[in-house]
C-alpha cells in the first residue's frame, strides 16, 4: 500500500496534517493510500536554509513505501507570498532530483487561517466561542493563531499541540475552499499527487510550466 509522506512545520501539524490528508482521501474514497508520520521540520527556517529542504525531501523519499510527498508550511510573515515561496521550493526540489510526486503548499498566513475559513463548522463545536464571527477576508487576516486564541474562553488559550488536530477534524472542505485560496491550493495539491501516482508520473507541483496563480485557483469544485 502506497504512502503519502508529509513534511510539516511543527508539533501541532504532526498530528493535524495527517487528519486533513486522510479526510481528503476519504472524500475521494482512496483507501489504497496511507499517510505516513510527518517529518517535522521544527520551523520553516529549517527548510528555507541552504540544504534544509533537500535534507527533509530526501528523508521523505526514503520512507518505506513512499508514493508521494506533501510539503505544508506557513507563509506567516507580512511580506511572505505563498506563490513565490512555493515556486522557490519547487525549483529546489527539481534541482535536488524528485524520485516521487511532490506537492508544495504554503498556508496564508498560518494553518489556523483555515479554521477561520471554516468558522461556521468550528465555532461552538471546539474551543472557539459559538458567538465568534469573522467578516473580513481570511487571506488578509494577520495573526490567525492569535485570533483563534482570542475567541477561546478566558480561562484558556489556543494550543497547537492540543487543539490543532481536533479542530482540523471539523473543517468543512467546501466552505474553507470557498473562503481561502491557500486551502484551495491544498486540495489541488492532493489532487495532483493522486493523479501523478495513478498515472505513474513524477511531478513537482505547483508546476513551473503553468502560471503559479492558476495552480492556486484551478479546479476547486472537482478537487473536493
Amino acid at each position: 500500500m502506497g504512502r503519502l509522506v508529509p513534511i510539516v512545520e511543527g508539533d501541532g501539524e504532526v498530528e493535524a496534517v495527517p487528519i486533513l490528508m486522510r479526510r481528503y482521501l476519504a472524500i475521494k474514497r482512496r483507501w489504497d493510500l496511507q499517510i505516513a508520520r510527518p517529518k517535522n521540520a521544527h520551523g520553516c527556517g529549517n527548510l528555507t536554509k541552504i540544504g534544509g529542504l533537500e535534507r527533509f525531501i530526501e528523508l521523505a523519499f526514503r520512507e518505506r513505501n513512499c508514493s508521494g510527498v506533501l510539503v505544508l508550511m506557513d507563509a506567516d510573515s507580512e511580506e511572505a507570498c505563498p506563490v513565490k515561496l512555493a515556486a522557490d521550493f519547487v525549483s529546489r526540489i527539481h534541482a535536488h532530483g524528485a524520485r516521487y510526486p511532490t506537492a508544495v503548499v504554503f498556508a496564508r498566513r498560518e494553518y489556523e487561517a483555515w479554521f477561520v475559513a471554516s468558522l461556521s463548522t468550528i465555532a461552538g463545536a471546539s474551543g472557539v466561542s459559538p458567538e465568534a464571527v469573522f467578516e473580513g477576508e481570511v487571506e488578509d487576516l494577520v495573526g490567525p493563531k492569535q485570533w483563534v486564541s482570542r475567541n477561546f474562553p478566558r480561562d484558556r488559550i489556543y494550543k497547537e499541540t492540543e487543539d490543532q488536530a481536533p479542530m482540523t477534524d471539523l473543517i468543512d472542505f467546501c466552505v474553507a475552499a470557498t473562503k481561502s485560496r491557500s486551502f484551495r491550493r491544498f486540495t489541488n495539491a492532493m489532487h495532483d499527487l493522486i493523479h501523478a501516482i495513478d498515472s505513474q508520473q513524477i511531478v513537482v507541483t505547483p508546476s513551473e510550466s503553468i502560471e503559479m496563480n492558476d495552480a492556486f485557483d484551478n479546479g476547486v469544485a472537482s478537487n473536493i
